[in-house]
């Protein structure tokens, strides 16, 4: 048997926020402030979809599960897109940091998930019920047995895309009649993401043990001198190709470019210091190679989804 939302959010001591200003009054804000982590969780639910946020800053270690047991309502599959995390999903194994994709079908019946005290928990999520993937089911050829498989092939090239929304459903603020036809058209285009991204899978290229070596140096350098200036040529050097070619290969297996890899390797190196550390936001910025704060804090939003500002409030 299913409970609503809110049931199961006062089930774990969660209180509704009517004065919240953070996330759109066309959904629901339900707030906490517990032993384990404090923060807010927001949705807006439909026959068809339910979209949420979860804007958690975790104060000590928990394990949560997540399933067909735990969750508010009956649902077809639950995707969510990770802006920050520090979390590991057992069985199957799995590393959740930002910038991360998981992808849960509605008839498992739980999931179990570690969650790291001191640390962020920033995600916008997708959850599609089944009235609505049906109606797909009618629009592609496959067959219905074949949905869940699909859904769950989501992958890490599929990262662009879904942010991309995720963002765009973080800054809308509009609560109009027309604000059902935006989360709508949302719920839309992300289901057809993860549809595209398994029907257009990209030719498998790198096939040169050779060409994966030299990629793997080059991580290697990037790894070690992230926060100094990285010249493009020393990498074409390391990894004896072209820049044309470095390029395409690089971002054929990452599905990024070379500089937004070292910025989002930068902002992650960031945001545990931020997490763990004592500096100040001025010396951490330095430290992974940014001598101008505002720069820094703008990439920062940019790829963790929050100021500097705000985590270091968080952990206080």
């Amino acid at each position: 048997m299913y409970c609503t939302h809110e049931e199961y959010l006062e089930m774990l001591h969660f209180e509704q926020n009517t004065h919240s200003l953070f996330y759109n009054p066309l959904g629901k804000t339900y707030s906490v402030d517990s032993t384990e982590f404090k923060g807010n969780y927001w949705f807006y639910e439909t026959d068809d979809f339910v979209v949420d946020i979860h804007d958690f800053y975790v104060k000590k270690d928990i394990t949560v599960s997540f399933g067909r047991s735990h969750y508010t309502t009956h649902f077809y599959i639950n995707s969510s897109f990770f802006k920050s995390a520090h979390i590991e999903q057992m069985e199957p194994y799995k590393q959740i940091r930002e910038n991360t994709i998981v992808v849960v079908p509605g008839n498992v019946e739980h999931c179990t998930y570690s969650l790291h005290k001191d640390s962020p928990f920033f995600s916008v999520g997708m959850t599609f019920k089944e009235k609505m993937i049906k109606e797909y089911i009618h629009l592609i050829d496959v067959e219905e047995k074949n949905m869940i498989p699909i859904l769950l092939s989501m992958p890490d090239y599929g990262v662009k895309g879904l942010e991309k929304i995720a963002n765009e459903i973080l800054e809308y603020q509009a609560c109009c009649q027309g604000s059902k036809l935006f989360y709508e058209a949302k719920a839309r285009e992300w289901l057809c993401i993860m549809l595209n991204t398994y029907f257009d899978k990209p030719e498998q290229k790198l096939k040169d043990n050779e060409d994966e070596k030299a990629l793997s140096l080059v991580e290697q350098h990037i790894a070690q001198y992230f926060a100094t200036n990285i010249s493009q040529d020393v990498l074409c050097q390391i990894a004896l190709m072209s820049k044309t070619k470095l390029k395409s290969l690089f971002k054929e297996k990452h599905h990024m470019t070379i500089t937004e890899y070292i910025q989002r390797k930068r902002m992650y190196i960031a945001q545990e210091l931020l997490i763990h550390g004592t500096d100040s936001i001025e010396e951490i910025a330095r430290s992974v190679g940014y001598l101008c704060p505002s720069r820094f804090s703008k990439l920062f939003r940019k790829y963790i989804g929050v100021q500097p500002n705000e985590i270091r409030k968080r952990k206080q």
